[in-house]
């Protein structure tokens, strides 16, 4: 009795206490059930329009090119980009607007441009109090209950701002879950003479691209893709006269659209190597049974449940609510410098998500998978590429296969020969083309190219439809090998720069064109019938360069091999010096396009540039792969090759899954490692690639039966020796080195077919002198331990 007098006033003060938070919930849980008009709405594209929600105030988005034209954001946002305006007098804009209220997050919020501006789409909110934000970010967004450290900036994340267009992308078929996002960047100050000197730290010296320090190099295919030893993004363009004042890709803005179903839900949108949600490096919107919101950072474990992180790197949180309509918004660092977070490179990024219905207790130990999951690919690092310049007029023309009965058969190459209409016996320039895929066809069409018949422009081709590979096939078009249009599974359209357009049609021109559509039909199912194609946007308005598309990489032949079983394995195509010396006029080539390709077993594909043995940046990476997202992407700058310069197309395999050798080829079981690069101006040169040399072929067979007492011999074609080989990892390791030191052949190709003038086989690997040192460290003095 004494020690419970002797507590009654604590006990009294936590009974009010408690009175006090329950009537606060209640009343902010009324505040939130009734919005207020004056508040800013959220703009939405054309797709959400079926909401047909009048509060909602819908504005259009212009989706070509996601950017939203001439709202005040945008005006604001062009205005720090231009110079015009200092974002930090936008800081305090709307004083009425609690979403400008920087919270707890004010040390480093100051520094970051993403808390003194508005979203990059003003949220609707339905959260009328201000404290009650505060008190969000306070005890829930930022937990502070934990300890936290004041955080150092990185030398290169002063004064972020939005950088480039806003895209999007639906996250189910349904497109009941949308993603936004927008890449923000900062820009050193010249006139500060110390961040001066720390730009040229971290420069080096030197004046580099868009994300050439995001490549974070070769790792072996498996590692997780975590913060290690791993390199963030740094440089953007454009690239001015004082290095220092270049501005920098630091993070990226996010937003998520939901309209799910469940009652309070919880959302999680991330990242993860492959796809997989295993490993998957997520942040969580979730409610709690108090009905309160909560946003987190959480990790997948092995046995797919949430685990929270011990940093919360999903920062600036924002969140509306309307309806049944939930809208989030949060920052991410491209490279957190936290141990065991996502490092978000150039290429392809695979955002995974999931949904389930809520409220829960804690956010620990949920099923990750939710009761709705998915996976979509994007290139989440888009260079920023304009609008296109200024067009007259412009038309559009398909280049469409008509009415195919695709074979019942894993793979089929069909051709298709068409004579242009009779007006483009003028010259044309292409500005953009995109894939035509008949509906319900998605499955099967796994890539599409439109080559131009390299004859004089009176000879008849004829209009072939059939085979590519037939037997009977009309000889003529063996000559149809000029790219005109290249598209493969998962990409999107593409946009030519405003310095060049692809040239069709002129006096000089031959009327016939082929398409090639690849059909991936695995299932051999019967009765399905195509007619996909591409679609070329073209003009009279010809640009100053006429563009073309150029083959890199591994020729298609059975000489070279994957083994089976092998966690990782690399193949290179070379363009050698020998080749560009003749093709290649003085004045160089430029490449500002890319499109990497490999069937089913690649998964990490790069580019190598090289001059007079020494290596410069890298033309293009993708180390998260996928052969079902096989984009053609403008580059972050034009890269100019000149004569003797060689390009270097390095392909990574994984055939754990698979019991023999896999072999190049044409089928989709088969492989490939290319690239297809658009360039101006144009040149003769369509093909350089190589594969090993057949002499050195034959002696690597001979070697393995004589001293390994392998069953492989010269009655053998290519295929059947690689099968009658016992694989070890000795061997493939064996075969990898063989393939780096071996003399090769080459493709140096005309696009007539015809090769330039010189001996092409037995040639010696180019010779490396000197290779780029790895890209410097940003975060070693940034604190790890307890960062949020």
């Amino acid at each position: 009795m004494t020690t419970a007098r002797a507590h009654w006033p604590t006990l009294a003060l936590v009974g009010v206490a408690m009175f006090v938070h329950f009537l606060y919930s209640k009343s902010t849980d009324a505040s939130m059930s009734h919005a207020h008009p004056h508040q800013h709405q959220f703009p939405l594209p054309r797709r959400f329009q079926y909401l047909n929600d009048p509060e909602l105030e819908l504005e259009e988005i212009d989706l070509p090119q996601k950017r939203i034209e001439n709202s005040p954001l945008q005006r604001i946002n062009d205005a720090i980009l231009d110079g015009e305006v200092d974002a930090r007098d936008k800081r305090n804009e709307d004083e009425d607007n609690p979403h400008l209220e920087l919270g707890p997050d004010a040390e480093l919020g100051e520094n970051l441009a993403l808390s003194y501006l508005r979203p990059f789409l003003s949220l609707y909110s339905s959260i009328t109090s201000g404290g009650f934000f505060k008190k969000q970010n306070s005890d829930i967004v930022n937990n502070t209950s934990t300890p936290r450290k004041k955080l150092p900036l990185r030398k290169y994340e002063r004064n972020p701002v939005p950088f480039g267009p806003i895209y999007d992308i639906n996250l189910d078929q349904n497109d009941t879950h949308h993603f936004f996002w927008r890449l923000y960047a900062s820009k050193s100050k010249s006139s500060d003479a110390q961040q001066e000197s720390d730009s040229q730290e971290i420069l080096g010296g030197n004046r580099k691209s868009l994300w050439d320090a995001s490549v974070s190099g070769k790792t072996t295919f498996g590692n997780l893709n975590r913060r290690q030893n791993f390199q963030s993004a740094k440089l953007l363009p454009d690239l001015g006269e004082n290095p220092q004042d270049e501005p920098t890709v630091v993070g990226v803005r996010c937003e998520v659209h939901s309209r799910g179903t469940a009652t309070k839900p919880w959302l999680a949108i991330g990242f993860s190597d492959r796809g997989q949600m295993t490993g998957a490096d997520l942040c969580v919107f979730w409610t709690d049974w108090r009905d309160q919101v909560q946003f987190q950072n959480a990790f997948v474990d092995e046995h797919g449940r949430m685990v929270i992180s011990g940093d919360n790197i999903c920062r600036n949180f924002r969140f509306g609510r309307q309806r049944e309509l939930i809208k989030f918004t949060f920052y991410r660092e491209l490279d957190t410098c936290s141990p065991g977070h996502y490092v978000i490179e150039r290429g392809t990024t695979h955002l995974v998500w999931s949904y389930g219905a809520g409220p829960l207790y804690q956010l620990s130990g949920v099923l990750a998978a939710g009761d709705e999951t998915g996976h979509v690919m994007v290139e989440l690092l888009k260079p920023p590429v304009g609008p296109p310049s200024n067009v007259k007029s412009y038309k559009e023309i398909k280049i469409a296969a008509k009415s195919v009965s695709v074979p019942a058969e894993e793979t089929t190459y069909w051709c298709s020969v068409q004579k242009l209409p009779p007006y483009f016996a003028d010259k044309h320039h292409i500005l953009h083309y995109q894939p035509g895929i008949q509906s319900g066809n998605e499955d099967i069409v796994h890539h599409m190219e439109v080559f131009h018949c390299e004859f004089t422009p009176d000879k008849e081709v004829p209009l072939y439809q059939g085979l590519c590979h037939d037997s009977k096939r009309p000889p003529e078009i063996d000559v149809c090998k000029r790219v005109l249009a290249a598209w493969a599974m998962g990409a999107n359209s593409f946009t030519y720069p405003a310095e060049a357009g692809l040239p069709l049609g002129g006096p000089d021109f031959n009327p016939f064109v082929m398409l090639e559509v690849h059909y991936n039909n695995p299932g051999k199912m019967e009765g399905r019938v195509d007619s996909s194609g591409m679609v070329l946007t073209y003009t009279q308005d010809l640009r100053p360069h006429d563009a073309s598309i150029m083959e890199l990489g591994l020729e298609y032949t059975e000489k070279m091999a994957i083994p089976p079983h092998v966690v990782s394995f690399n193949l290179s195509g070379y363009c050698i010096p020998e080749c560009t010396a003749l093709s290649i006029p003085p004045e160089g080539i430029y490449i500002f396009g890319s499109q990497l390709h490999t069937h089913l077993t690649g998964v990490r594909v790069w580019v190598k540039h090289y001059r007079e043995g020494r290596e410069l940046p890298e033309m293009n990476r993708d180390n998260h792969f996928s052969t079902h997202f096989q984009e053609i992407r403008r580059l972050p700058r034009l890269v100019q090759i000149k004569p003797g310069d060689s390009l270097v197309t390095t392909c990574e395999y994984s055939t754990l899954d698979r019991d023999n050798a896999t072999t190049g080829g044409f089928a989709i079981s088969d492989e490939m490692c290319v690239t297809y690069v658009h360039y101006f101006p144009k040149i003769d040169l369509e093909v350089c690639k190589s594969s090993v040399d057949t002499k050195a072929l034959h002696q690597y067979f001979q070697f393995l039966n004589k001293y390994e007492l392998q069953k492989t011999s010269p009655t053998r074609d290519w295929r059947g020796n690689y099968n009658s080989i016992d694989w070890t990892p000795l061997r493939a390791k064996f075969l990898g080195d063989f393939y780096d030191t071996a003399p090769i052949s080459m493709q140096c190709n005309k696009s007539t077919g015809s090769r330039f003038p010189g001996y092409w086989d037995q040639i010696p690997i180019p010779m490396i002198v000197e290779e780029l040192p790895p890209p410097p460290n940003n975060c070693g003095n940034f604190v790890l331990s307890g960062a949020h």
